[in-house]
């Protein structure tokens, strides 16, 4: 089946309602990331209220090397341009310690704790 420049686009307009769902929500709503949110997942984090990861998971939008940047822009938002700018030219992925210095997300209490953030 050729590709369908129409058809993709209905596609991610509808993907990207979807993440922005969460950013309109009257409820907060609240990303807890353990492992990865990268690509989409990563769009689904960023459109939260408030993002929360442990130091060693990561997040970063890698498929910015094929297919241009993310439909929801919201690397920009919470990051400023210069910031985005460097994660989205490159595709690199960040971990959480970094995105909590960046101010990205919040950190998580370590893994010694009794009870998960």
């Amino acid at each position: 089946m050729p590709w369908d420049p129409m058809r993709d686009y209905r596609t991610m307009k509808r993907y990207t309602e979807d993440f922005m769902s969460l950013w309109r929500c009257p409820k907060p709503t609240i990303a807890k990331v353990h492992g990865a949110a990268v690509a989409g997942g990563s769009d689904i984090a960023l459109c939260c209220d408030l993002l929360v990861m442990a130091e060693d998971a990561r997040i970063g939008y890698m498929p910015t090397r094929v297919w241009g940047c993310p439909t929801t822009a919201m690397w920009t938002y919470r990051l400023g341009a210069t910031r985005a700018k460097q994660l989205m030219f490159t595709g690199d992925i960040i971990d959480g310690r970094t995105a909590a210095d960046w101010g990205l997300a919040r950190p998580c209490p370590p893994p010694s704790w009794t009870r998960p953030c």
